[in-house]
C-alpha cells in the first residue's frame, strides 16, 4: 500500500525523477529530520542533567562537547532537508 503511494507521487509529481534517485531524496530528508531529533535529544538530556545538579566535575567541557554535538547534527539535519529549487 505504501509502496502504491510512493508510486503515485513519483508518476504525478516527480514523473522525471528515477525511482532510485527519489527514494535517495526521501531517505535523505528522513535522515535529516532524524539527526534533528537528535540534536533535540541531546539537547534535553543537557537541560534535565545540569538541572538536577548530576554534571559536577568538568562542566565546562561537557557543555562545550554537547554545544558542538547539538550544533554538528542539527546542522547537518538542516542541510539535508533543505529544499532545492
Amino acid at each position: 500500500m505504501i509502496y502504491a503511494h510512493l508510486w503515485h507521487l513519483i508518476n504525478v509529481k516527480c514523473a522525471y525523477v528515477s525511482s532510485i534517485n527519489f527514494n535517495f531524496v526521501v531517505m535523505k530528508k528522513e535522515f535529516g529530520k532524524w539527526l534533528m531529533d537528535i540534536a533535540k535529544y541531546i539537547t534535553t538530556a543537557i537541560l534535565l542533567t545540569s538541572a538536577f545538579g548530576e554534571i559536577r566535575e568538568n562542566k565546562l567541557i561537557v557543555l562545550i562537547c554537547s554545544a558542538v554535538a547539538i550544533v554538528a547534527t542539527l546542522g547537518w539535519g538542516l542541510y539535508l532537508i533543505r529544499e532545492k529549487k
